[in-house]
């Protein structure tokens, strides 16, 4: 048995007083039975923004030491760590729920350094984690730049069938001003018929060509289009959702390469 909890108050979930709270019977959705709790929960806690309701936070951890209080069930909380909020519960108001295996099984197929993906301050983790990302979806022909020789150039480069994509990792919200030089260099050098990577010429002059600013915002976009060279801001939670659907479904090479193109094109 799984739950999650999904609220909007303050100190939740990862400040709790002595590590317990409660919810009242009126919160409980479709699914949770009072009456027949668990003595221990593994639970995915989300933090909704008071306001906007849009998600603040996420952990994974359990609940446990259930008892009922009048119209109210007390509970203890374990947090194991600080998570990406699924992207199936990201739609949630405030409340309760109880889900089976095979709704949750994302979270269990995603390695840790994935779970926080979303959630790092860390830039390097960010952009390490990245890249093993990206080989776990598949990419065997992906490089990473040596941060010694970074200046003004991309974090990394991959191909992959026909398509070929210089990227870059941010944690900056506001990166377009602040990259809009750097951008400009990494279409220059798709624009050629060869790129140099790591003291390799690959030639990639017929290839669909891209540049991602990869981020942790929740959805994809195409920023711009040079000539032939789209520029897109790529979410970690549609790479992440790329990985799940690599490993869950038959989704050939073509199919791979198609699902990198389309990325961000809505």
């Amino acid at each position: 048995m799984k739950y999650v909890m999904v609220t909007n108050w303050e100190n939740h979930w990862n400040d709790l007083r002595n590590n317990k709270t409660q919810y009242s019977l009126g919160m409980l959705k479709s699914g949770v039975d009072p009456s027949r709790l668990p003595e221990s929960a593994e639970t995915i806690f989300v933090k909704l923004r008071p306001v906007t309701k849009a998600i603040e936070k996420a952990w994974i951890g359990r609940t446990f030491d259930f008892r009922a209080i009048g119209n109210k069930i007390e509970f203890s909380v374990e947090i194991a760590h600080q998570i990406a909020c699924p992207s199936q519960y990201a739609d949630l108001s405030e409340g309760w729920y109880q889900v089976n295996d095979k709704v949750n099984s994302k979270i269990d197929l995603l390695p840790r350094f994935m779970l926080n993906l979303a959630s790092t301050k860390e830039w390097r983790t960010f952009e390490n984690d990245l890249y093993m990302l990206l080989k776990c979806i598949g990419i065997n022909d992906a490089y990473k730049y040596e941060q010694t020789d970074q200046r003004g150039k991309a974090d990394g480069y991959f191909s992959f069938g026909n398509l070929s994509v210089l990227y870059d990792c941010t944690l900056e919200s506001n990166f377009e001003n602040l990259k809009n030089v750097q951008i400009s260099n990494f279409c220059d050098q798709l624009k050629k018929d060869k790129i140099e990577v790591k003291g390799r010429k690959i030639t990639i002059g017929q290839h669909k060509k891209a540049v991602w600013i990869i981020t942790q915002c929740r959805i994809s976009r195409q920023i711009d289009q040079i000539d032939d060279v789209r520029i897109k801001e790529i979410s970690v939670y549609d790479l992440i959702d790329l990985y799940v659907k690599r490993i869950t479904s038959e989704l050939d090479t073509e199919g791979l390469e198609e699902a990198l193109f389309k990325i961000g094109l809505g």
